[in-house]
């Protein structure tokens, strides 16, 4: 059985275990595709309740995001292995490029969790605020790590990722 298709319990157990394969990274990551699963299944529900293409729109793209998480948990995990092997170049970039990724799909999360058509079904809420705790922990673990990797990326890279972790975290 190949990641994404790992089961739940099998995935918290290598969490558990006391290497660094299976790390934060990955975690965060399924944190925010738990999260963007919770509003395409709440836009789901509005949308039969209330069509608009717009909340279809909305559905598309939680799945998509979704789906994307779950890929960039398995690069994480496979990022983290080369790091472990290699703790510069190439490896080190690629170790914070994905926690940049999975943080912007996590913000992303957290703006589409307050969508105004989040008050279309007040029974929702606590799977609006779920999923926006969600993203909150997936973002605040990402920064951790990138803040991390950092101090040991290279001109010109680490401007550049710098200039994009700007990007996100000044459209809060």
């Amino acid at each position: 059985m190949t990641w994404p298709d790992t089961p739940l319990r099998e995935f918290i157990e290598r969490l558990s275990q006391p290497t660094p394969r299976w790390a934060g990274g990955a975690a965060a990551a399924v944190a925010g595709s738990s999260g963007w699963a919770l509003l395409a299944m709440t836009f789901a529900i509005i949308q039969r309740k209330h069509p608009d293409p717009g909340i279809e729109e909305l559905i598309a793209q939680a799945l998509t995001s979704r789906d994307q998480l779950l890929i960039l948990a398995k690069s994480d995990v496979a990022a983290v292995r080369s790091l472990s092997r290699d703790h510069t170049g190439e490896a080190i970039i690629e170790a914070t490029r994905i926690p940049l990724a999975i943080l912007k799909l996590a913000h992303a999360g957290s703006l589409s969790a307050r969508h105004p058509a989040r008050s279309l079904l007040s029974q929702a809420e606590p799977d609006f605020g779920t999923a926006e705790a969600l993203f909150l922990a997936c973002q605040h673990s990402t920064q951790l790590i990138i803040a991390a990797n950092l101090p040991h990326v290279r001109e010109p890279e680490r401007t550049e990722l710098i200039g994009e972790l700007r990007n996100v975290t000044e459209t809060s």
